[in-house]
């Protein structure tokens, strides 16, 4: 039996409890803290009380988190981003397994000075755990497994809505702030073998899905974490691009060029930045059910041309009897499959950890499947 913190009682924080609550490798006791109380009863009526317990606890406060971290195998953050290398920090300090689910490079890349202190201390570091961030990685270290380093792999990617509504054909399927941090912050990508960034929300490409129609993908940061240091050197081209329903990046890109994203405090005290990100809240803040699309390809260039030598493709949708979206399937019980991947020993390395190098890619892929998150290989 393992013993595991959830940290955010949102709806990943949500997914995360139940993942742990209801894997089918062991029986778990789970702490879900939050500082809200109905957050926390909420979450408690949906999943039920067994093996459940709650606390209030402000996560902006590590040292407060830290005091629940006793008696714990492994933390999971489903926070706010910015929150996590304290969080991380308290964890290895305490001797404790940490993940969360990332999606800022600067972050991961402070938590990564946690290593010397993480292997001193026993503890396993995740950082990125999600689906993109996250997941994507180990898929694409799973491809490299069976055809060796390619020239090229494309990553592309899309929490979506399933009927797309308003001018952006968008829904809220994760937090309007992490969404805009994506298109604003730079994107990093491999190019020739080095690694480069690349403005987000360019390189526009068209996309066809036999299920969906014309799509549309973007550069947007954070995707490929750390998949550029990892093949720097040996894979020639590699990109994370976040897919849309057409349009959609067009009207967010000349927002941006407006200033609309400008991070400047105004006299009311609110960036024109804040105001945007309440905008596309009010816009996309309807009912509806999300899918998550996935397509990876990678292979080798010949001549002029690409010639693919594998594919993965998925398409995940709302879970209608759980009431789980997409998005909290797989980001939310992808992040609990590495945290208990991290205490029943399954990933052995210690110290703050690469997922596409330290995660056995098969097992994570078959702990999905067992989920019902079927992945397609072409």
């Amino acid at each position: 039996m393992s013993d595991f913190l959830v940290i955010g009682a949102g709806i990943q924080g949500e997914a995360i409890v139940y993942d742990l609550l209801h894997n089918a490798s062991e029986k778990n006791n789970v702490v879900l803290a939050d500082p809200d109380r109905s957050n926390l009863d909420g979450v408690v009526d949906r999943v039920g009380p067994d093996r459940l317990r709650t606390v209030q606890v402000d996560a902006s406060d590590a040292g407060a988190a830290a005091v629940h971290m006793k008696g714990i195998d492994a933390v999971i953050s489903a926070a706010p981003y910015d929150l996590n290398y304290d969080l991380a920090e308290a964890a290895v300090l305490s001797g404790k397994h940490f993940v969360d689910l990332g999606g800022n490079n600067a972050i991961v890349e402070k938590q990564f000075t946690l290593d010397s202190l993480a292997k001193k201390q026993g503890a396993k570091v995740v950082p990125d755990c999600g689906i993109a961030p996250g997941a994507v990685s180990i898929l694409v270290k799973r491809g490299i497994e069976n055809i060796g380093i390619p020239d090229y792999v494309k990553i592309r990617v899309g929490g979506l809505p399933q009927c797309p509504q308003g001018a952006l054909n968008y829904m809220k399927v994760f937090s309007v702030h992490g969404l805009v941090n994506e298109y604003m912050m730079p994107t990093e990508v491999l190019r020739r073998g080095r690694r480069r960034m690349v403005e987000s929300m360019t390189g526009i490409e068209d996309m066809f899905f036999s299920e969906l129609g014309k799509m549309e993908a973007a550069y947007t940061s954070g995707g490929s974490s750390t998949l550029s240091q990892t093949y720097e050197g040996t894979i020639q081209e590699l990109d994370y691009k976040t897919i849309r329903f057409p349009g959609h990046f067009r009207i967010v890109h000349d927002w941006w060029k407006q200033g609309l994203f400008d991070e400047t405090p105004g006299s009311e005290g609110l960036s024109m930045r804040d105001k945007t990100e309440q905008m596309i809240e009010d816009m996309i803040d309807y009912e509806g059910l999300d899918m998550m699309v996935i397509r990876i390809e990678m292979g080798r260039d010949v001549g002029t041309d690409h010639e693919r030598l594998l594919g993965y493709e998925m398409i995940d949708r709302y879970d209608t009897k759980l009431e789980h979206s997409a998005m909290q399937r797989t980001t939310g019980y992808s992040a609990s499959i590495i945290a208990q991947m991290l205490v029943n020993n399954t990933i052995k390395d210690t110290g703050v950890l690469y997922q596409e190098r330290s995660v056995p890619a098969d097992e994570f892929v078959r702990q999905w499947k067992n989920r019902g998150i079927v992945l397609e290989q072409y």
